[in-house]
């Protein structure tokens, strides 16, 4: 028979599953409203010659990205650079320079959709969610649309949470969290591999990528093993060990990850 302390942090550990599991389901349905999105920009591309089918596009884009995060639309040609295109609308712009992506990105592209979390190279705020397609003409590749999500009111949702929440790729990399600057630290050791993987596509700029809890300095990160425990402090805290709850969410291999404070379940625990 459990205790009444073990029962209650029994609870409470469910309980932080539940919400771990929320905002990971949050993050998909953000993410799939907009799979659509590049497929119906590049019916825009200049060489699409049904112009009802275009007005058709604009109009579709125009409404959804007055209602959503939607941050620009780019149109690159086979080598991966950035080209003049038309612009969809007077409220969405297509910028001609923010992005470089490589070649072997817009070779990726042409695949089918494909989803990639990126910091352009002329882009030094935030990275953002970049989904692409290719642009055809006479049935071959000529080049790629992308569409830039901004996921900057997911992470304020996450902030006024109350819970310490992060966002991580297939590497460790948290790029999304509820405390700001916990963001570009890993999980674990970057192994060589994982970094020239990140350095060949400049994903995260200049950051160094140092790990969050310094006993994970030698211990290189796996998503398959992701560490369940983690030694930090939290803001206004001293150093604790913090258990972690995950779940997958997306395309790339991404997990969200919930820290959670023992001593709280243990205070939570004494008072009931």
């Amino acid at each position: 028979m459990l205790s009444p302390c073990s029962a209650t942090c029994a609870a409470r550990a469910e309980e932080a599953g539940q919400r771990t599991t929320f905002y990971a389901q949050n993050l998909r349905g953000t993410l799939a409203r907009y799979e659509s999105l590049p497929r119906l920009a590049a019916l825009t591309a200049p060489h699409a010659r049904d112009a009802a089918l275009r007005r058709a596009a604009d109009a579709y884009l125009k409404e959804v990205q007055a209602a959503a995060d939607l941050t620009a639309v780019y149109l690159m040609d086979a080598t991966g650079q950035t080209r003049a295109a038309k612009q969809l609308g007077p409220a969405l712009v297509v910028h001609r320079a923010e992005l470089c992506v490589p070649a072997v990105l817009c070779r990726r592209y042409a695949r089918g959709v494909r989803p990639l979390l990126w910091r352009g190279q002329h882009d030094r705020r935030d990275p953002g969610y970049f989904l692409a397609v290719p642009v055809r003409e006479g049935g071959q590749p000529i080049g790629a649309v992308a569409v830039k999500i901004n996921l900057d009111s997911f992470e304020a949702t996450l902030a006024r949470s109350g819970d310490t929440v992060l966002l991580v790729d297939r590497h460790g990399v948290i790029f999304l969290s509820s405390v700001p600057e916990w963001k570009y630290r890993t999980l674990g050791t970057l192994s060589a591999a994982q970094r020239a993987a990140l350095d060949a596509t400049r994903q995260y700029g200049p950051h160094a990528l140092a790990p969050l809890d310094p006993r994970a300095g030698s211990v290189p990160f796996s998503a398959d093993q992701a560490p369940q425990t983690l030694r930090v402090a939290l803001p206004g805290r001293s150093v604790s060990t913090l258990r972690v709850q995950y779940r997958p969410v997306g395309l790339l291999g991404w997990q969200v990850a919930v820290l959670i404070d023992p001593r709280d379940e243990r205070r939570r625990a004494r008072a009931a």
